[in-house]
């Protein structure tokens, strides 16, 4: 199978193109993934290809990213962290969320917002 054929197939393209339009996921940033599962191999891959700094500390993160492509698990994600500190980001926006932009709080930039 052809490399881009496959990127596409297991969803890298698509995170790998979500997330590089993300004003909140400049190089240096500190991203945790969290609530791993189906395919986090493509999230990070996603994220190492950014130079974002992955750091294992929630705590020291300044962006969240949800570490599954399943949507069921991804939602589930955003709702149990719905109340804490930082931006969260998701690997792609069902419909009814916003467009690959998905940050769920409020950001700079023109990335679409949920409040949370």
């Amino acid at each position: 199978m052809l490399r881009d054929v496959f990127d596409r197939f297991t969803g890298l393209a698509h995170v790998r193109e979500a997330h590089a339009r993300s004003p909140m996921l400049a190089a240096s940033t500190r991203v945790t993934v969290v609530n791993e599962g189906k395919n986090a191999w493509v999230v990070r891959q996603a994220l190492q290809e950014l130079s974002v700094e992955l750091v294992d500390d929630e705590g020291a993160a300044d962006v969240l990213v949800v570490g599954t492509l399943s949507p069921g698990p991804m939602l589930d994600a955003w709702e149990q962290r719905s109340i804490g500190p930082q931006p969260m980001i998701a690997p792609w926006s069902p419909r009814g969320m916003p467009e690959d932009g998905h940050v769920m709080q409020a950001a700079s930039g023109s990335s679409p917002v949920i409040d949370r």
